[in-house]
């Protein structure tokens, strides 16, 4: 069995609708000079966040354009490609801010959720490791590892590295989340539930360690549990993750079902001029 796991993206969550002033006053201040670059790189992170990443891809072609050296814009420029699936443009974005920046362990970790989303993970790990050579201390990437050695089955490193992720971040519920997804794999299910219980007691509106500490309690024999945290994860999530809650109750039957609706969305991180 499968569960699904989630990872921090700083600059994606919650996102409001409509321009947002800071959208507007960017806009003022590139109709004031055109050639702002400061304006062009701030609107389109702000664009990012409300996650209209066409309209951040024009504004950051621009920021480009003014600043060709600037790896921060390939950087951000490739998120928002990752975030559209566009992984081949996402690719090429992150060599190029490589090229210019090697030195840059957001942009490795960056570039090993791509090949995460690509089904690489040994290139996945192999991109987070040289993050952490550049940045020990650098937990979204130790977060991203572990999801990567998760998928490889790998459970016990990537125990360890959730751990060394919370020891960094003590309030970073996905790593809860995602090491009670390791606990599951092994089949302690009362780690796990441990694990999720955590992640649900620093965001309280966590449908999916709702999700997942459903199932562990239906592993674990505790039906009445699991269908408390299934309700409260149809009541907080999507109609999608509404589905997928539903669905997940038949993984003991159909496997599939299960790896179908297993998401690992990774960590992505953005970078000011």
């Amino acid at each position: 069995m499968e569960f699904s796991t989630e990872i921090i993206e700083p600059l994606l969550n919650n996102p409001p609708a409509g321009d947002t002033p800071e959208i507007i006053q960017y806009t003022q201040a590139i109709k004031d000079n055109p050639y702002d670059a400061d304006a062009y790189l701030g609107r389109a992170n702000a664009y990012a966040n409300l996650r209209n990443f066409d309209n951040a891809i024009a504004d950051y072609n621009v920021f480009i354009e003014l600043y060709p050296y600037s790896a921060v814009g390939y950087n951000n420029r490739g998120n928002a490609y990752d975030s559209l699936k566009d992984y081949p443009k996402a690719l090429s974005d992150f060599n190029q801010a490589l090229e210019i920046n090697p030195n840059s362990a957001m942009t490795y970790s960056n570039r090993g959720n791509v090949y995460y989303n690509l089904g690489n993970y040994d290139q996945a790990i192999s991109d987070h490791n040289k993050a952490l050579e550049l940045d020990p201390n650098y937990a979204d990437a130790y977060n991203n590892r572990g999801n990567a050695l998760n998928k490889l089955k790998d459970y016990y490193k990537a125990i360890s590295d959730f751990n060394r992720a919370i020891q960094l971040n003590p309030n970073y519920a996905h790593a809860y989340n995602n090491r009670g997804v390791s606990y599951a794999g092994l089949h302690d299910y009362n780690l796990a539930i441990s694990s999720f219980s955590k992640a649900i007691e620093l965001n309280p509106n966590y449908a999916s360690a709702y999700n997942n500490r459903g199932l562990a309690y239906k592993e674990s024999g505790q039906p009445q549990k699991a269908e408390e945290d299934f309700r409260r994860a149809r009541q907080l999530g999507s109609a999608r993750r509404t589905f997928e809650s539903s669905a997940l109750f038949f993984c003991l039957l159909d496997v599939a079902i299960c790896r179908k609706y297993n998401r690992l969305s990774q960590s992505r991180i953005w970078g000011g001029f």
